[in-house]
């Protein structure tokens, strides 16, 4: 009995809790489990090591990143005004070359530097120290950004690389001696060695940026949550609450030995009839009532496309109105016969005469079904 009451919901909760959980774990997935980064602190980027550098959590004055880029990306409109969409800059960790990429919603940040440094030259102020930098945040992800390799290779090549007094050739940025790449031009294998397979996207929480990372975070979340009060609801009997009000009112033992003893009827088999109860069995929200309680059955019918009929169950007591789908017309009459049979005063059949005193006077009804003149 309560495993025909209870698999018409739990055939439908338990796919629904499990592609939840499955869409939770996509979105995890999908958001490169970024939301863990709002837990945590960035650390400074002088601070980073090669040791802990994948997944690491970055923060960064614009200033630094101003005076270290070396690509811009953008275009330029019919106006010839140049739009830079985003900014390629590089950090040194632990005498290597680590980029970071800057995306258009920091690009202006960066564009202080460039000003700062016009005013200083216009002589419009002292020094870079009176301007205030923000601080951006990204995260360090393996890969490099191959499509500005070689802009980076040019720049350490022409910007970084200096020869001084002494013959000695050094790369400024990282403080390495690079003499003996010097006496024959080719710095390939120092620049292989020297750029970290490595980036940093700033904005970015993972390979997300920080805004989609949330989003997907809060969805994985929302699909958990919904997983859980799904489950929650089933134990605590939410979707099967007439069937245990019952059970309360008429005790398990009996609907058991009654249920056992039952025939059922429809194609979903959701009409049970047994000897003292008779049974709805829905996808949510089963129903029971003792068959004595039975006023009044009739047969339903709605048209379907076709002309073909689909007809269902019309079943009424003092409390309750039922309407339960059989299907063929013959199922419908097989069970009236069966409610029938069960030997109580039931009115059968339907007609606007009975609909009428049903709803205005009860009373009367019932005492015509009992003396069985209606």
């Amino acid at each position: 009995m309560n495993l025909a009451v209870r698999s018409r919901y739990l055939r439908l909760l338990i796919p629904a809790m499990l592609v939840l959980l499955v869409l939770a774990a996509l979105f995890w997935v999908l958001g490169g489990s970024g939301c863990v980064y709002r837990f945590r602190q960035p650390q400074e980027a002088d601070t980073l090591h090669l040791a802990d550098l994948e997944g690491s959590y970055v923060t960064v004055s614009a200033e630094t990143l101003g005076a270290q880029t070396y690509a811009f990306m953008g275009y330029t409109t019919e106006d010839e005004e140049t739009i830079i969409e985003e900014r390629y800059c590089y950090l040194i960790v632990d005498g290597k070359y680590l980029t970071a990429r800057v995306t258009k919603a920091d690009v202006a940040e960066l564009q202080k530097y460039d000003d700062g440094e016009q005013m200083v030259a216009d002589g419009t102020i002292g020094s870079m120290l009176e301007l205030k930098f923000g601080k951006l945040e990204g995260t360090v992800e393996p890969g490099e950004f191959k499509e500005t390799r070689d802009i980076l290779i040019k720049w350490i090549t022409e910007q970084n690389i200096s020869t001084d007094r002494e013959g000695v050739t050094t790369d400024k940025a990282t403080g390495a001696d690079v003499s003996r790449y010097a006496e024959t031009g080719d710095y390939s294998a120092y620049l292989n060695d020297v750029i970290l397979p490595y980036h940093m996207t700033m904005g970015y929480w993972g390979d997300r940026t920080r805004a989609g990372a949330e989003i997907l975070a809060i969805l994985a979340i929302l699909c958990v949550v919904l997983a859980l009060l799904i489950l929650i609801s089933i134990f605590l009997g939410t979707w099967e609450k007439p069937y245990r009000r019952a059970l309360q009112k008429w005790g398990r033992k009996s609907m058991g030995q009654d249920f056992a003893r039952s025939v059922r009827f429809g194609r979903k088999k959701n009409l049970v009839l047994g000897d003292k109860y008779i049974w709805w069995l829905r996808t949510f929200s089963s129903r029971v009532m003792p068959v004595e309680d039975v006023l009044w059955v009739y047969p339903r019918s709605r048209r379907l496309e076709g002309g073909k009929k689909d007809w269902s169950l019309g079943l009424r007591s003092e409390t309750q109105q039922w309407s339960v789908r059989q299907g063929e017309l013959g199922t419908v009459q097989r069970a009236m016969e069966a409610i029938r049979d069960k030997g109580y005063p039931l009115a059968m059949g339907f007609d606007k005469d009975k609909q009428k005193l049903f709803e205005k006077d009860l009373a009367q009804f019932k005492a015509k079904v009992r003396n069985g003149t209606i």
